[in-house]
């Protein structure tokens, strides 16, 4: 269930990144960051309609059913690894050192959501169980140590070449240029 001051506090962050999202979006686009600007902007957005709507609702199931939806939005950036990558790619701009102001503002507003999200019931169960089935990840690959130890050239044998028979180097002609240079 989203609180209402969560849910005020993420109409914020969404204006924010929308500004920023507007702004950049004729210079920025072809950047790489920019795929995960557009997913936050997006999936925020989606996210802040949902918590309005649900605001506006009386009927159980119909808040019921929008929560789901925002749990699946955020379970969609969480199982996809978005804020990961998204905030490598944001420090590939603070890296580069063009543009620091934007970077520091989308590193800034990544944190505020994910740190919003943390505050919705529900999400924090997902993030342990999608740790725990990281973690639970069967390391049987059918192979042994005996096989693992093997080389490829052991295993399939050496590469046999062909030989080439060699070629004779054709003399070439003297002219009087070679006479005049020494050669």
């Amino acid at each position: 269930m989203i609180s209402s001051t969560t849910a005020s506090a993420l109409t914020e962050e969404y204006y924010i990144l929308h500004l920023i999202y507007h702004r950049s979006k004729n210079q920025h686009r072809v950047q790489k960051w920019w795929q995960y600007l557009n997913i936050f902007h997006r999936k925020l957005r989606k996210i802040v309609k949902l918590s309005i709507d649900i605001e506006k609702l009386s009927s159980k199931p119909k808040i019921q059913a929008k929560n789901d939806q925002i749990l699946e939005t955020i379970r969609y950036l969480i199982k996809n690894q978005v804020f990961k990558k998204a905030y490598y790619e944001y420090n590939g701009i603070l890296a580069l050192g063009q543009f620091i102001n934007l970077g520091f503002a989308l590193l800034g507003s990544l944190s505020k959501i994910y740190a919003l999200f943390m505050e919705i019931d529900g999400v924090k169960e997902h993030i342990s169980k999608a740790q725990e089935q990281k973690m639970d990840i069967p390391s049987d690959t059918g192979l042994t140590t005996k096989d693992q130890n093997k080389t490829i050239d052991e295993i399939f044998g050496k590469k046999k070449k062909d030989k080439k028979p060699k070629k004779e180097k054709k003399k070439k002609k003297k002219n009087d240029m070679d006479d005049i240079f020494g050669f």
